[in-house]
């Protein structure tokens, strides 16, 4: 019989999250953040992630990261095709670009006028 190394996601200075999942994640907390919910569901289905004694382990470590990175990549793809709810806000110009803007309609109002 073949034994597998667990591997705890986070609170371990050799957990996943500070090993293989560095490049996905800047701690711990940003781990459990995502990995929770329907993600936390969507892993454990798959058999990636479970639990064993109250603490999330996986043994496919790689598999684990290609998923969360799938996971990443599809709502990337959604939030991309979904349009913003936030105001259209024209962008910051720099102070000389203000400054001309703002001499240039001083004379066309004094010209007017």
């Amino acid at each position: 019989m073949e034994t597998t190394q667990l591997v705890p996601l986070y609170d371990d200075k050799h957990s996943w999250c500070a090993t293989i999942g560095s490049p996905l994640f800047v701690s711990d907390q940003a781990m459990r953040f995502y990995v929770f919910g329907e993600r936390k569901r969507a892993l454990m289905e798959a058999g990636l992630v479970f639990t064993v004694r109250k603490r999330l382990v996986t043994d496919a470590p790689q598999a684990l990261f290609n998923a969360i990175v799938a996971m990443k990549k599809s709502e990337s793809r959604l939030r991309a095709r979904t349009p913003s709810d936030a105001a259209v806000v024209e962008p910051i110009k720099p102070r000389a670009v203000q400054e001309r803007a703002t001499k240039e309609a001083e004379a066309t109002d004094a010209r007017a006028r």
